[in-house]
């Protein structure tokens, strides 16, 4: 589930670290140690706010586990030179953020 996070963020640009905010669904909340080491190995220090969320079932029923993201990203280096070319009608702006939400699911064996 990580490796498809870290995935989408590198589309947009950035890494695992833009990441805010995660919320895990859990169909078995006795699996939320195993979340949490398995988070660990993929994302050190800071860590974003968090939520886990027992639920029943998922979308798909082989499902065990969902996480969704919120990450902020920063303009693309191309947006920022350009806007130190023109004149913003924000000059307290310093960078753009763009807010990306993205989820990943991934089955897990039951």
């Amino acid at each position: 589930m990580f490796e498809n996070l870290r995935t989408v963020l590198e589309q947009a640009g950035a890494a695992l670290d833009a990441i805010v905010k995660l919320t895990v669904f859990l169909t078995d909340m006795s699996k939320l140690r195993d979340y949490t080491r398995i988070k660990g190995e993929f994302m050190s220090g800071d860590q974003p706010a968090s939520s886990a969320v027992g639920v029943t079932a998922l979308a798909r029923p082989e499902m065990m586990v969902e996480v969704e993201a919120i990450a902020v990203l920063r303009a693309a280096k191309r947006q920022r030179r350009a806007r130190r070319r023109r004149p913003s009608s924000h000059p307290h702006r310093r960078a753009a953020l763009t807010r990306l939400a993205a989820a990943a699911t991934s089955s897990v064996d039951k």
